[in-house]
């Protein structure tokens, strides 16, 4: 329904635009004209509807976040909505942007199931899927019908799945790329110089890391969460793996490239901190082993990591790793 702009602030897209009334209890929406999905049925407010109260009968927890009220939509008229919250919600259109709440050809769902939405493709947008194969490559081609003038420019576009670093950056060097998104910035500079390549960079939102299970022992202790911040360098991860080309997070949701941000401290790096956190919780070396142990068994945590996917997939673990190790941590 809505997108960002290269700023990162809300622009319209599906939604053409809104009027907020009432408080902010009321917004009024105002769909583009002549929107078709691929197959040829047609965009409109009763489509609209239909996607936002599936969501909503679902209970999803993006769709829980927003306060919908008892009747939260209407329809005015073909391209017209009335959407109604129990409460004003300044990031209703923050939200919004979310592909989660990409709209669905609600007779197309009727005719191949729910199921087949997830490995099927029948959208508005403008490219249209010829040919897939998982894990492999995603070949996509034009949208004669698409809403916008002049869009795309592009007859078609092959996204190519390929893991290794190394290979995605000898391919888009050799000519047998036009584009790679992600490379390691270990090969940035290399790849600035090379008068055939444009690089292209910005502040991202990606954040880097380590969710930590806080139901189960040792974990559900916030000295052992506290101590294990404290036991990580994350300002020494940021040359060697990154090359100085990362900043550490100033929050646990939230970077520069998202609005909202506020640049408050992180935990700093302190493994005194951490093993004091540690004794204080009970966690001590008590045979000599050098690492803690409580009621004669060690803390031995188990970490699972992506491989292949980013830079730092495996780097960060392995760090993390020797890093706990020094703290007394398995």
């Amino acid at each position: 329904l809505v997108d960002r702009d290269e700023s990162g602030k809300v622009a319209p897209l599906l939604l053409k635009s809104w009027d907020i009334l009432n408080d902010g209890l009321t917004h009024i929406w105002h769909l583009q004209k002549g929107v078709t999905f691929h197959n040829g049925n047609p965009f409109n407010a009763e489509v609209v509807k239909w996607n936002i109260m599936r969501k909503i009968n679902e209970k999803g927890p993006m769709w829980s976040s927003i306060p919908w009220a008892d009747d939260p939509i209407k329809v005015i008229d073909d391209l017209t909505l009335e959407v109604t919250l129990s409460r004003p919600y300044a990031g209703i259109y923050n939200t919004l942007t979310i592909k989660t709440f990409s709209m669905y050809d609600p007779i197309w769902v009727e005719e191949v199931g729910p199921d087949a939405i997830k490995t099927q493709i029948n959208g508005t947008g403008p490219f249209m899927m010829e040919d897939y194969s998982v894990n492999e490559y995603l070949k996509l081609k034009k949208n004669p019908n698409y809403w916008q003038d002049g869009l795309p420019y592009l007859d078609a576009i092959e996204f190519i799945a390929i893991s290794d670093n190394t290979t995605r950056v000898l391919m888009i060097e050799s000519g047998e790329l036009d584009m790679v998104s992600t490379v390691s910035t270990m090969d940035v500079a290399r790849l600035q110089d090379n008068s055939d390549l444009k690089v292209l960079s910005d502040s991202s939102s990606r954040v880097y890391y380590m969710a930590l299970d806080n139901l189960d022992p040792p974990l559900d202790d916030v000295n052992v969460r506290r101590a294990i911040n404290y036991a990580v360098n994350k300002k020494g991860m940021v040359g060697p793996i990154f090359n100085n080309m990362v900043s550490l997070m100033r929050s646990n949701l939230l970077t520069k490239a998202v609005q909202g941000f506020h640049g408050s401290e992180p935990y700093y790096f302190n493994p005194g901190k951490a093993k004091e956190l540690l004794a204080s919780s009970g966690w001590k070396d008590t045979n000599g082993d050098g690492y803690v142990d409580k009621n004669g068994k060690n803390m031995d945590l188990k970490m699972v990591n992506r491989e292949g996917y980013i830079q730092g997939d495996t780097e960060i673990p392995e760090l993390v790793q020797g890093m706990l190790k020094e703290v007394g941590i398995l």
